[in-house]
């Protein structure tokens, strides 16, 4: 059976070099949504892709389905359980955010930009980044009961929590460094959704999520 039909594994590749004793110089990369499970290791020196797996989840799941589904997938996990990374970061998918200009930023009102995009905030921690490029805020809601699962599982360290548009945003200004002028729109896919950015004359001038269910909705 695949998981008592509730998840299967898509991904599997690790680099030759990956060394179990150098763990603690090798970053961690946590992604998680509705839809599924990936996590990624990098060496902190160089930034090697040294490991990659991903986990598909059949149907959309609730958040308690989901940590459900973490359980199994840690106890199976020759390296998830490991407590002496360089660095742990969770990367959230399917979850509100917003960019505030830095300049107009108030720490204060956190909260209230998020309300524009998220009215019910009750069951969500709010976060705060800073992104480099565009200069701005990326303020994003994490649901309570990831925040206290990645707490229990990793405890004692220092967890960073990242939006997937801020990977996203970073990505892509990395990629385009050094370029003058650059005109593009990126398009990232995910099983039931999808992230547009659009970048005019260097700078970001749209991102946004859009959710789709069928191939129909996708194409419309």
């Amino acid at each position: 059976d695949v998981q008592d039909k509730i998840y299967k594994q898509d991904l599997s590749i690790k680099d030759i070099t990956f060394d179990i004793d150098s763990m603690n110089f090798y970053e961690l990369f946590i992604s998680v949504g509705e839809d599924g499970f990936r996590f990624i290791v990098t060496n902190s020196q160089d930034q090697r892709c040294l490991l990659i797996e991903e986990y598909q989840f059949f149907s959309r799941l609730k958040v308690q389905e989901i940590l459900a589904c973490l359980h199994k997938i840690y106890d199976t996990s020759l390296y998830l359980k490991a407590n002496f990374w360089f660095s742990i970061n969770v990367i959230v998918r399917d979850s509100p955010f917003t960019l505030i200009p830095w300049e107009y930023f108030d720490e204060n009102q956190a909260e209230k930009y998020l309300k524009f995009t998220q009215q019910q905030l009750s069951n969500l921690q709010v976060k705060v980044n800073r992104q480099k490029q565009p200069n701005a805020m990326n303020v994003f809601g994490v649901d309570n009961q990831f925040v206290e699962w990645f707490s229990q599982a990793y405890p004692n360290r220092n967890i960073n929590f990242l939006h997937q548009t801020q990977v996203f945003i970073e990505g892509i200004q990395r990629q385009n460094q050094g370029k003058k002028g650059f005109d593009q729109i990126h398009v990232y896919i995910e099983p039931t959704y999808f992230i547009i950015g659009v970048w005019q004359e260097n700078k970001l001038t749209l991102m946004n999520i859009y959710h789709y269910r069928t191939a129909g909705d996708f194409i419309y």
